[in-house]
């Protein structure tokens, strides 16, 4: 079974639904903290990064900035980004 390359995120109402699409790791090779946290079921900025330092969401630091790998973030998320089309 394949998941689609769309997260589908449940709101207050059962029968209503946000598809946040998601981002492409060759587009998008990094997103920042809290936009980690927007696809993962909407965490505050605070809790994105307190997801971050206890290692729940994948980070990288570069020049002093977290990051949060694009396809670590697909993968942790179980989808398998697919290699660039030649």
């Amino acid at each position: 079974m394949t998941r689609s390359a769309t997260l589908i995120r449940d709101t207050a109402t059962p029968a209503r639904r946000l598809h946040v699409p998601l981002p492409d790791p060759v587009i998008t090779p990094t997103l920042t903290v809290p936009e980690a946290g927007e696809l993962l079921n909407d965490l505050c900025r605070a809790s994105a990064y307190a997801a971050a330092r206890a290692g729940e969401i994948p980070t990288i630091r570069l020049r002093g900035r977290l990051l949060v790998p694009t396809a670590a973030l697909l993968r942790m998320l179980g989808f398998e980004p697919q290699p660039p089309a030649r």
